[in-house]
C-alpha cells in the first residue's frame, strides 16, 4: 500500500505500509509525460523534430487525447522527460514557440506526487493504519528560531537547544511516525538550521535531509490579497500542516493547546 510518493535526486521513492512494516521502492526508470497541441499553420514536425534533439526529451509521439472535459480526442504530442523537474523548463521552452496560443502544454502544473499516482495508476489511500506523532511550537519560540521548548504528543520538552533537537530526535526515531501532525511546518527548516549552526545530528524523516517545495507567495483573489505559506518535506514522513490545512483549521479534526 503506497501512501507516500518522494522526488529525491532524481528518482521517484514510494512507501509502502505493509503488515510487517513500511518499505520503500525507488523508481529509476519513471519519466514524466506532458502534452503539446499546435494551433494555426503549423504542423507537428517542426515542434517534433526540436523536441526529439532536446536533451531533456527521452520521447515523443502523436497521440490522441483530449485536451479538456469539452473536446473530442484530437491528435497532440505526447512528450517524455527524463525526470520531475524537467517538466517546467520544457513546457516553458514550447510556450515560447510560435506566436501566442499556436503551441499549448497540459498536464504541466501538477505536483510531482500527483503526476506520479496519476500516471502510475497508483492508489495512495492507506488500507493499513499509519502511525503518527504530534509536534507542536509556541509563535514565541518558532520567532526566536532557537526552539527551547515544543510539545511531542502531550509532553513539554524544555531545555537548551541542543537537548531539544536530541529529544525530538530520538524520539522520532523510536516511534516512526508515517504522518507528523505539525501546528506549523514552518518549524522543519528553523529545527534544521538550529541544528546546523550547533553542528548536532538531526534527523525527522526516514532519510536524511528535507526539501522546500515550493517557496511562500503572495496572491490577489477577488480583490483580496492572500498568502500561501512554503511548504516542506520529509522523506518517508506525511506532513499535515495544522496553519496551512483547512480540513484541520475549520473541522476541528486536531487541536493544538
Amino acid at each position: 500500500m503506497v501512501y507516500k510518493i518522494d522526488s529525491v535526486d532524481g528518482d521517484v521513492l514510494s512507501w509502502s505500509v505493509t503488515e510487517t512494516g513500511v518499505s520503500c521502492e525507488v523508481d529509476e526508470s519513471y519519466t514524466p509525460t506532458i502534452y503539446v497541441s499546435v494551433h494555426g499553420d503549423d504542423d507537428f514536425s517542426t515542434a517534433r523534430a526540436a523536441l526529439r534533439d532536446h536533451p531533456a526529451v527521452v520521447r515523443v509521439a502523436v497521440v490522441d487525447e483530449r485536451v479538456s472535459f469539452r473536446h473530442d480526442p484530437e491528435q497532440v504530442l505526447r512528450v517524455d522527460v527524463v525526470a520531475l523537474n524537467a517538466v517546467t523548463s520544457v513546457a516553458r521552452m514550447v510556450s515560447k514557440w510560435g506566436s501566442p496560443g499556436e503551441y499549448r502544454c497540459y498536464n504541466v502544473d501538477f505536483s510531482w506526487e500527483f503526476r506520479y499516482c496519476l500516471e502510475e495508476g497508483i492508489d495512495p489511500l492507506p488500507k493499513h493504519e499509519l502511525s503518527e506523532m504530534q509536534i507542536a511550537v509556541s509563535e514565541t519560540e518558532l520567532a526566536s528560531k532557537r526552539v527551547t521548548e515544543l510539545t511531542i504528543d502531550d509532553e513539554v520538552v524544555t531545555g537548551s537547544g541542543e537537548d531539544v533537537l536530541a529529544t525530538l530526535s530520538a524520539r522520532v526515531e523510536s516511534v516512526d511516525p508515517d504522518v507528523l501532525f505539525l501546528n506549523t511546518s514552518d518549524l522543519i527548516p528553523v529545527l534544521f538550521q538550529r541544528a546546523d549552526r550547533l553542528d548536532v545530528e538531526f534527523q525527522l524523516g526516514r532519510r536524511l535531509g528535507w526539501q522546500q517545495l515550493v517557496g511562500e507567495s503572495t496572491y490577489e483573489s477577488y480583490g483580496q490579497v492572500g498568502h500561501s505559506p512554503a511548504r516542506y518535506n520529509l522523506p518517508g514522513r506525511v506532513i499535515i500542516d495544522g496553519s496551512n490545512t483547512f480540513m484541520w483549521n475549520q473541522t476541528n479534526l486536531i487541536r493544538y493547546d
